[in-house]
């Protein structure tokens, strides 16, 4: 019984010495489906509002890394600007088209169109972003990063069910809020 209790009591010293290092206030976390989202489909959401003046959403992490949500997407004014300012990574096939090429930490050469438009957090294939060059990385816009004003909202587009979600982590510039939901 005294080991639960003081296990009980060092959790919730943990939880006060971390919890007043934060320096934001929690933001609003709702779940939501948009239908006519794209071409007619609907999609699920993470809804995040601002209650403070300076929120900077630096990531997203729903049921502990198991749901992904999109995290970066190419962006095709930043493959033009990519093209035009690294002409060495233009090649030539053998009937004279261009190839543009991304390169990896470790100087592999991939092809722009063998990259994935989207990259969602927990998937391996955020695995391959990672192991872009920073160059190469240029490409794509990081969706979930945000700078919000108090009221303002951001959203991030989920790849599972929502009726799925049971966690959700926000981490932002203030520390990281955890929000669990009832099904």
């Amino acid at each position: 019984m005294k080991q639960v209790v003081k296990s009980g009591f060092l959790g919730i010293i943990l939880v006060m010495f971390f919890g007043c290092g934060q320096s934001i206030e929690a933001p609003l976390v709702e779940l939501s489906t948009k239908s006519e989202f794209l071409f007619g489909l609907s999609a699920d959401f993470i809804d995040i509002q601002s209650q403070d003046n300076e929120t900077i959403i630096e990531d997203i992490i729903v049921n502990r890394g198991n749901c992904g949500v999109l995290k970066y997407k190419k962006d095709q004014s930043k493959i033009t600007k990519y093209e035009n300012k690294y002409l060495d990574r233009i090649e030539f096939s053998e009937s004279g088209s261009e190839i543009t090429m991304l390169k990896t930490t470790d100087n592999k050469s991939i092809e722009l169109s063998d990259a994935p438009d989207t990259l969602y957090n927990g998937e391996k294939r955020l695995d391959f972003y990672n192991s872009l060059d920073e160059i190469s990385k240029s490409i794509y816009t990081d969706i979930i990063y945000a700078k919000l004003a108090f009221g303002e909202k951001t959203s991030a587009i989920l790849n599972c069910k929502l009726s799925n979600v049971i966690e959700a982590e926000i981490v932002t510039n203030g520390g990281s809020f955890t929000y669990t939901f009832n099904k």
